[in-house]
């Protein structure tokens, strides 16, 4: 059996034909890859910008995170925090603080926590007692939470020894 060939002769309209539809399926994949980018860019700028407040002055004293953004935060953790107390309680002191849920565009939270010395709690210590001694030292805090697309970051908020104000100094989305 013999199978007839058949002669394949492309003429220039022909190319330009191929030339042009591989041009247009390029140019979509472009278009898609953009899309995706943007998209990432757009969820990249809706990040909750979270900071704390140290009050040392009643009737307020406390320590407050604060959502300066327009954009909710969630399922916010605060890392413990070790803190060298002088003064009445010597020595170095951990802070757990208990997760807070989700803070609202321009809103603030007074956070709750636990102090401990070493494994033991520290029942006799009041964690408003602590917020002037707080405000004399130099302090590191580490915040993971989410933004309301779901995406996770991680911030890194310090405060200067003797000062109120907490800068934040890294938001990064979080691996």
């Amino acid at each position: 059996m013999n199978i007839p060939s058949i002669p394949i002769s492309l003429t220039q309209k022909d190319i330009l034909i191929l030339l042009l539809c591989s041009v247009v399926v390029i140019a979509l994949i472009r278009v898609f890859l953009l899309s995706r980018s943007l998209k990432k860019e757009i969820e990249r700028k809706n990040v909750p910008l979270l900071s704390l407040k140290l009050v040392a002055e009643l009737p307020n004293i406390g320590l407050y995170l604060e959502n300066q953004s327009d954009f909710p935060g969630s399922d916010i953790l605060i890392q413990n925090m070790e803190v060298a107390v002088e003064s009445d309680f010597r020595g170095t002191l951990t802070l757990k603080f208990e997760p807070v849920s989700n803070l609202d565009p321009h809103k603030f939270e007074k956070l709750k926590f636990k102090v401990f010395n070493g494994e033991f709690e520290l029942f006799h210590i009041s964690t408003d007692s602590l917020m002037p001694h707080l405000l004399s030292l130099p302090l590191e805090i580490h915040l993971t939470f989410s933004n309301s697309d779901g995406v996770s970051f991680s911030s890194l908020i310090k405060k200067e020894k003797n000062q109120n104000k907490f800068i934040i100094k890294e938001i990064k989305e979080a691996q």
